[in-house]
């Protein structure tokens, strides 16, 4: 490769890495929109902070209906957080439930280090 090809490479990572985290470190999640970008009515989508075990945890709640059953995701885990790419990824599971991502104690926003909140 030369050292362009490289350096474009290199930037389009460094570009997409901050991109993940910027919106990952937000904290906040955009409302649920309809086809003509209007605020599904009875949705829900919210990001909560929750004390578990004396430790500051966080839940993404998000569904077009807030009275479908819930569908708890728990990551893989340790460490890592699969809520960054929630929404991409498992969008259409909010049609039928309100899915709940943990980020478990020490993993993403629940990591005290890495957590908006201790800032």
């Amino acid at each position: 490769m030369t050292r362009v090809k490289i350096a474009v490479t290199c930037g389009a990572i460094l570009l997409l890495s901050s991109s993940i985290i910027y919106l990952a470190r937000r904290g906040a999640t955009p409302p649920i929109r309809d086809e003509n970008g209007d605020e599904i009515a009875g949705s829900i989508a919210s990001l909560e902070k929750v004390n578990l075990g004396g430790m500051d945890q966080r839940l993404l709640i998000r569904g077009n209906d807030s009275s479908n059953p819930i569908l708890l995701w728990l990551h893989g885990g340790p460490g890592a957080s699969q809520m960054p790419v929630a929404r991409y990824f498992n969008g259409d599971l909010e049609q039928a439930f309100v899915v709940v991502h943990w980020d478990q104690r020490g993993a993403g926003k629940s990591n005290p280090v890495t957590s908006t909140s201790r800032r």
